[in-house]
């Protein structure tokens, strides 16, 4: 009887024992099942606003863009995010070693329209690089402002130096760029110009001309120039104005914004032209302007 009794004991006791693994090897089956779903999940943030961020500033609140995977002993890699910033400095660096390093390769990456309209040709961008050469070298991000578009994102961005780097994002982590906000018109530019009144819009006009002046463009602010004036203030050619701003303008201005008033077709418009480099030095400027046709405009101007 004893014996009996003790061979059934051992049977429940493998019994109970065999139940037990079965159990153990479920749990862990589920235990790794749930894991290895979750390994490469997470939630990426939707940003629709537009901002202006100092690069610099170390007090901006940082954007959570993705949530990291808890680390445990089934996954021990993280995900590392790609904030916008990242991208765009990405972007900046990208064009900065090309302009330096590959002038065809930098030359392709001009947003068409642009390109067309602002140089023309490779020969004329590298005569503008070969006159930017210490900016390009040495232009880090400073502040940037991000447009979402329908169809695409913008990211405009300023060097230390106050140069604009405009990036059209396109798929695949490509670009293209546009360097002035007075070449072609940005959709930003247009949809401001067209809420303004006529006062406003000379002065955004002023803003260009000025922006031009500071590119040495020269041709550019030549041309929003009228004829007579160029002819009464001995601007016959393109060569004759390039020395005049050279001996009248600072080499790097900023326009302070006074006043505006009509009288009948033409806007009279007082502006303070600043030294940027200096921020004490400055010039009054008396513009007489014309309003055309879109955001066209024609100008004649004289300082105090």
């Amino acid at each position: 009887m004893n014996n009996k009794i003790s061979k059934n004991i051992i049977i429940i006791g493998a019994i109970i024992t065999v139940l037990i693994i079965v159990i153990i090897i479920s749990l862990l089956m589920l235990l790794n099942s749930k894991n290895h779903n979750t390994e490469n999940t997470y939630n990426t943030a939707n940003y629709n606003e537009e901002y202006v961020v100092d690069a610099n500033n170390k007090k901006r609140p940082e954007k959570k863009v993705s949530e990291l995977v808890e680390e445990n002993k089934y996954n021990t890699f993280t995900i590392q995010a790609v904030t916008e910033e990242k991208l765009l400095s990405k972007y900046l660096e990208d064009y900065k070693y090309n302009a330096i390093n590959h002038i065809e390769d930098a030359y392709n990456l001009l947003d068409k329209e642009y390109k067309e309209k602002r140089f023309g040709n490779i020969q004329e961008y590298e005569k503008y690089l070969n006159s930017r050469q210490e900016i390009m070298e040495n232009m880090q991000l400073n502040k940037y402002q991000i447009n979402k578009y329908d169809t695409y994102e913008q990211y405009i961005c300023l060097d230390q130096y106050e140069n604009y780097y405009i990036f059209n994002k396109l798929p695949n982590m490509s670009y293209t760029v546009i360097l002035d906000t007075y070449t072609i018109d940005l959709p930003q530019f247009t949809e401001k110009y067209n809420d303004s009144n006529d006062g406003e819009k000379a002065g955004l006009n002023i803003e260009k001309f000025i922006e031009s002046i500071n590119q040495k463009d020269f041709e550019y602010a030549y041309n929003v120039l009228d004829d007579s004036f160029k002819i009464n203030n001995n601007m016959s050619s393109l060569n004759d104005f390039e020395n005049y701003v050279k001996n009248n303008f600072f080499e790097r201005n900023k326009v302070g914004h006074i006043s505006a008033e009509r009288d009948n077709n033409y806007i009279i418009y007082k502006a303070k032209i600043i030294d940027k480099s200096l921020d004490k030095e400055s010039k009054m400027l008396n513009v007489i302007m014309q309003l055309k046709e879109d955001t066209d405009f024609v100008m004649s101007f004289s300082f105090e």
